[in-house]
């Protein structure tokens, strides 16, 4: 996904992360790309940068027990993520990490669902994607037809 392709951290928290989700750290202003589960601390998967990485405190501590939330937030960080959500307890440790390596940081519900967050803002990126597009070629069709009738640049411009 491109930048043109993404959606604030605000718009997310509006329209399709959980009840309660909190930024913990970073700019609300954050564009994310994508999102992606995080389902083993040992395994990423392909990241291209400006995605928000879900993932859960639990699930780290019982494949890796050396796997921190604190080491996982500078790997994903490394790996430009630009949003790190979290399911679990986050220690002040986490959240200067994410800090100090400009990247944001979710705190999630207990009770979230990571597919259907997952899924959710997926959706809201290619929906905002779609619309705009659909936008475009409105305004390409509009000028168009006056382009066509002959008007004069003032109607253009309208």
């Amino acid at each position: 996904m491109t930048e043109k392709n993404a959606v604030t951290l605000q718009a997310l928290l509006r329209l399709a992360l959980p009840l309660n989700t909190t930024i913990a750290a970073g700019d609300p202003e954050t564009a994310i790309t994508w999102a992606i589960t995080i389902r083993a601390a040992t395994d990423l998967p392909e990241i291209y940068g400006g995605e928000m990485a879900i993932i859960a405190v639990d699930m780290l501590q019982s494949v890796r027990k050396q796997a921190s939330p604190a080491k996982v937030v500078e790997q994903l960080a490394h790996a430009k993520v630009a949003a790190i959500a979290i399911v679990g307890n986050v220690s002040q440790t986490t959240i200067a990490v994410a800090q100090e390596l400009g990247v944001a940081l979710l705190l999630l519900p207990e009770d979230a669902a990571f597919t259907g967050i997952e899924r959710a803002v997926n959706k809201a990126i290619l929906n905002q994607s779609a619309q705009l597009a659909e936008r475009a070629i409105e305004i390409q069709r509009k000028l168009t037809r006056l382009a066509a009738e002959n008007r004069d640049l003032n109607s253009l411009l309208q």
